[in-house]
């Protein structure tokens, strides 16, 4: 535990560098540090389905690939099959991604590992859709994982399997749900895995519902704020809000998440776009693009 503390100030003498550069045993523990130091000038990167310009989305290949380069944090789908497996895999059907067709729900999982993932650009790979006890072996203190499309129902079974495979407290959860229904659907899990409330500026009741998760949760480290409108309010406050928590800004679906600062107009001037989601408090940023973030980090 002491050599992890050292390290872990050693990577934070380094302002706006992701922490790809350090390496452990267990780099989750790290990764838990850095969520809880809201000092830290450390950007952590989320690759959204993983680094998908370079590996298939929702891929094993995509989730070593994030590991390697050192992402912080890979964020996943899950779809559950006929036969009560959870997958994972964005959409609820099959054609855009793989090489197969049809609902996931109407198909098992067998009929679902004869078909093969295609890549950004349309092409044929070797890889097979994971379930989710696959992808959490591979990625076993390794890496952050946010899982995306879980619901209510699903929710138990889902948490079920990733305490069977030792991962609760690398998993992160995100919704704009309000505190009391988190509380009531995630019960004593709450205080096991990471969840991350997301709160939309746009709402004219924004600061009550954040109010309600910080008088709430018994740990919050990270807040996730969506806007449209730069001007709003609670987005003019991101700053201050970034002295008591990590700030979770989005850089995918720019104008409804980010008012246009994001992955496309970074594309065109970072400075404008991560730089500008930086100065405005972020300390993790959602990325439909990792690699192009990971360079323009290395360069701050």
């Amino acid at each position: 535990m002491k050599k992890l503390f050292v390290l872990y100030f050693i990577a934070s003498l380094f302002p706006f560098c992701n922490s790809y550069a350090v390496e452990t045993k267990d780099r989750v523990s790290l990764l838990l540090l850095d969520l809880q130091n809201h000092d830290s000038n450390n950007v952590m990167i989320c690759a959204h389905r993983g680094d998908r310009r370079v590996k298939p989305e929702n891929s094993l290949a995509g989730l070593k690939y994030c590991i390697k380069k050192k992402y912080d944090i890979i964020e996943i789908d899950l779809q559950k099959t006929k036969d009560g497996n959870f997958i994972i895999h964005h959409d609820i059907k099959l054609g855009r991604t793989t090489t197969g067709s049809g609902f996931i729900k109407d198909l098992t999982l067998s009929q679902i590992k004869n078909e093969t993932i295609l890549d950004f650009y349309g092409k044929r790979t070797k890889e097979r859709i994971p379930t989710l006890e696959e992808f959490l072996k591979n990625a076993k203190g390794k890496i952050l994982v946010q899982i995306d499309k879980w619901n209510n129902e699903n929710l138990p079974e889902i948490l079920s399997i990733i305490e069977n495979e030792g991962c609760l407290n690398q998993c992160i959860f995100r919704s704009t749900k309000r505190f009391s229904e988190i509380q009531r659907i995630f019960g004593s899990y709450l205080d096991q895995i990471i969840y991350i409330p997301v709160v939309k500026a746009e709402n004219p009741n924004a600061e009550t519902i954040l109010q309600e998760f910080i008088d709430g949760m018994r740990s919050m480290q990270v807040v996730s704020v969506m806007f449209s409108n730069e001007k709003l309010p609670m987005v003019e406050k991101l700053h201050q809000l970034s002295k008591k928590y990590k700030v979770w800004l989005n850089a995918i679906l720019e104008e409804t998440c980010c008012a246009g600062h994001g992955d496309k107009k970074s594309a065109m001037n970072p400075e404008d776009g991560y730089g500008w989601l930086i100065k405005k408090g972020a300390s993790i940023i959602f990325t439909d693009d990792a690699s192009h973030l990971r360079s323009y980090l290395k360069t701050k």
